[in-house]
């Protein structure tokens, strides 16, 4: 074999081989992973995948769901209904997700369907109705933050910044008396929220400036 044709086949073997490594993970080794597990992420446990017997999966999402219904979250409907609701509201049904945490779950809804409309026979997809939804929010958030509403935080570099200048604050004053730390966690929090209530709030607030000249 010729010196300057050896790199060619060294690599087209290297290339061969990590195909049939894919091959043999994708096809095999995950597609029977699969069959007896379902294998998800848990919350606060960043990289790490949990794997549960699908009969104990589906157990814990029987009782998942049935608290969720209990509390008026969930609604059981036929599809046949599902796909009415729809065609006429122009919307995807959202698929419900449970993303396991330490001594719960957390119910999680994902609007990545796509429908095809019926009379005009166009593709839907639900996220894009959600843009002025997106939009309105940051609205509300900007008029917050430049507001009297001065605790106002949306992520943790605000949280930060904000925590920052209080411990400046607080080292300047060289205060005698010992600073304590309190944080919260509301359960549940999310699986409670009540859409009308919330719908409401939105409609009162009044960081939402009127669009309607008649409202004027």
């Amino acid at each position: 074999m010729k010196s300057e044709n050896y790199i060619y086949f060294v690599n087209e073997n290297n290339y061969v081989f990590w195909k049939l490594i894919f091959w043999i993970f994708d096809d095999l080794v995950i597609s029977l992973i699969r069959s007896f597990f379902y294998c998800t992420e848990r919350q606060k446990d960043f990289s790490q995948v949990f794997y549960y017997r699908k009969n104990v999966w589906n157990l814990i999402i029987k009782f998942a769901t049935g608290d969720l219904s209990k509390n008026g979250q969930l609604v059981q409907i036929t599809k046949e209904r599902a796909d009415d609701i729809s065609q006429n509201n122009h919307f995807a049904i959202a698929k419900i997700r449970m993303i396991p945490k330490k001594d719960s779950l957390r119910p999680i809804m994902t609007f990545k369907r796509k429908i095809k409309m019926a009379k005009t026979n166009q593709t839907l997809s639900t996220p894009k109705l959600f843009d002025m939804s997106h939009l309105l929010l940051k609205n509300i958030k900007y008029q917050m933050v430049e507001s009297n509403y001065g605790y106002a935080v949306f992520d943790y570099k605000q949280i930060f910044a904000k925590l920052e200048n209080f411990i400046q604050m607080w080292k300047s004053k060289k205060p005698s008396k010992p600073l304590y730390f309190l944080t919260l966690d509301v359960e549940k929090c999310y699986d409670n929220v009540l859409s009308y209530d919330l719908m409401k709030l939105l409609n009162d607030t009044p960081f939402l400036a009127s669009t309607d000249p008649a409202a004027k």
